[in-house]
């Protein structure tokens, strides 16, 4: 048996990375990362960094027709709750295709997963080892008990270092990601203001916004207003 691993740079995933190296051993894993086009620059080096550090190959996937803001464009829109597409389309769909074309064996390798039940009420009713229907391989999560607590510990005991997008934002994921919160969103506007443009340009473009009722930069201006 395998385990594939998927590894987006977060600090959850990198946990994963170390402890599928310690459980199953290098010649039993492998790695992949799912790119949207909407990855902070330091996720892209990060993952270059756990690559040198722990001496493995992560394989990078993508789709063959769109990225991120390409799409958002086809679609005139942006991602939603309902409509998650930046996830089937960008993530599950290249990810499909990939595991096929790489031999991966749908019925003895299974893939690892970095969700846990403290994330949220939905995670909290998961288990630990499942079908995964959308990618049509055996899944398991090993870290739903684990802690934010303990994942960070996890990971300065591999001799790690998170991502440093952590030093301005608590979670990490594409940074055009639907759920930000208005905190995440002042927090990109302010460390990442060009990332932050090309969000709030792509929203004049399609004439649609991220979030319902206003702009995000009416969102910025409506908070300095009120910090003021």
């Amino acid at each position: 048996m395998r385990v594939v691993v998927s590894v987006s740079g977060g600090k959850d995933s990198t946990y994963l990375t170390a402890y599928a190296l310690y459980r199953y051993g290098r010649e039993n894993c492998i790695f992949v990362s799912a790119d949207t086009g909407c990855e902070f620059p330091e996720t892209y080096e990060y993952l270059n960094y756990l690559e040198i550090k722990l001496g493995i190959k992560i394989h990078r996937i993508k789709s063959d027709k769109w990225d991120y803001f390409s799409y958002c464009r086809h679609r005139s829109k942006f991602p939603d709750a309902r409509n998650r597409f930046c996830t089937s389309d960008l993530k599950q769909a290249p990810l499909t295709k990939w595991i096929t074309s790489a031999g991966i064996d749908r019925y003895d390798d299974i893939m690892l997963t970095g969700e846990r039940r403290e994330e949220s009420k939905k995670r909290s009713t998961y288990q630990e080892h499942y079908y995964n229907q959308k990618l049509r391989i055996g899944g398991c999560r090993p870290l739903l008990n684990l802690t934010t607590g303990d994942i960070f510990t996890g990971i300065r005991q591999a001799g790690l270092v998170p991502n440093p997008v952590y030093k301005h934002f608590t979670r990490l994921g594409c940074y055009g990601c639907i759920f930000n919160t208005i905190d995440e969103w002042v927090q990109l506007s302010k460390f990442y203001p060009d990332l932050f443009s090309k969000i709030a340009d792509l929203e004049n473009e399609i004439g649609y916004t991220v979030r319902q009722g206003e702009t995000l930069r009416q969102l910025i201006s409506r908070k300095e207003r009120d910090s003021a």
